[in-house]
Parts: C-alpha cells; structure tokens; sequence
C-alpha cells in the first residue's frame, strides 16, 4: 500500500571496483641508441627484440611478473526515494511538444503507450531504471518501504 509515508530504498550496480592493488616485479629490459632523433616504425627481431628504422634498440631479458593479482568487487550504491519520487513515477508522463516521435521510443515513451495496462511496480521499475542508468549502473534491487 503506498501513502504519504512510502519510500524507495534502491540499491544500484555500478560494475567492479578495484579493492586491493596487484603486485609486480618490474621487468628487466635494455635500451641501445636512447637518443635517436627520429621515432621512426618498430621491428620484431625475435620475441624479445625490437629495433626501430633509426637504429634504436630494446632487448627484454625478463619480462614484468605478476607477484599477486589485483582483487575487484562489486560497487553498489543504495539511494533512498521520498514519496514524490513515487508520485511522480506513477503519474502519467506527459506528451512533449518537440522531439515526440524519438520519445515514444525511449522506455518513457513505451510506458506513455501502454500506461492502461501496467501495473503500479512495472511503472516503478521503468522509472528506477531511468535513475539508475542516468547513476551510471543498474539496478540491482528495490524495496518498497
């Protein structure tokens, strides 16, 4: 039952975040010729030789090592919606002035269209999912308090 009272307690995804840096060992690696003019096209020699078209070279003898891998998380973030949010999201939208044919295709405009035969939790859900791509994510889950 929705009154004055309701809110919306919505938890967005926002993808992976790094939590712990990886660690590495660096690499072993020499350069002849470092101060050529040019910067000219690159060759493979071999798979650890490189020589460019003026005359500088990069030998790898070890390349860079992964000691430990860097660990990523899921990034929520939860936002509280007030009453007028929910007002709003069940309201039928109203018809532009301008631009009305590439609205009715976006998820407004579909919801616009069939407003009669929706229910009060797929307007919401059209609605929650308009924020949360505009957050930069998507919706994880919502409650209704």
């Amino acid at each position: 039952m929705i009154d004055n009272t309701s809110k919306i307690l919505l938890t967005v995804s926002r993808g992976k975040s790094l939590t712990k840096v990886g660690a590495y060992k660096e690499a072993d690696v020499t350069v002849k010729n470092p101060f050529t003019t040019k910067s000219g096209r690159w060759r493979q020699l071999n798979s650890s030789h490189f020589r460019s078209e003026d005359g500088e070279e990069v030998i790898i003898h070890k390349p860079i090592q992964t000691i430990h891998q860097p660990e990523y998380k899921e990034s929520t973030q939860v936002v509280n919606l007030g009453y007028h949010f929910i007002q709003n999201a069940l309201t039928r939208p109203s018809r532009p002035r301008k631009g009305f044919y590439h609205w009715i295709k976006t998820p407004i405009g579909k919801l616009f269209q069939d407003w009669k035969h929706k229910s009060d939790e797929q307007k919401l859900q059209v609605h929650l999912e308009e924020l949360a791509e505009s957050l930069g994510g998507t919706v994880k889950s919502w409650e209704l308090l």
